[in-house]
């Protein structure tokens, strides 16, 4: 029997600052690192396809904007700001879907420093 580990994948960051973050998730991993980014004096955008949760609405009341809507669908990713996003932070469970957003957004924007969180559940296999 082998274990193996799905983890997080890192693109390069690009040079400069983290001007405009996008931040696809925002349950509470997504919650955190956002205020993080705040902290530090990013602008944060939030997509979240869950707008009733208490995470999204206490990044309203962060004043933090937010698009509601699946992240997988470019329409949504225009909304939150891609064109002049900086970087995306996928913070979703569900590796498919994760990775499907950030398929999406490298087809719009090709030189976006994409961060995604991925579960870390072990995959078995016999």
């Amino acid at each position: 029997m082998t274990t193996e580990y799905t983890g997080s994948v890192t693109v390069p960051r690009p040079q400069g600052n983290l001007d405009s973050v996008i931040v696809v998730g925002l349950g509470t991993a997504g919650l955190r690192v956002t205020e993080q980014l705040l902290r530090a004096g990013a602008r944060v955008h939030a997509v979240d396809l869950h707008p009733d949760r208490a995470a999204p609405r206490a990044a309203l009341t962060l004043g933090l904007p937010l698009t509601c809507g699946d992240a997988t669908d470019p329409r949504i990713l225009e909304r939150a700001g891609l064109a002049e996003a900086t970087a995306l932070l996928v913070m979703i469970h569900g590796d498919a879907i994760a990775l499907q957003v950030g398929l999406t957004a490298c087809r719009a924007r090709r030189h976006l420093c994409m961060r995604e969180h991925c579960s870390a559940q072990p995959a078995t296999t016999m």
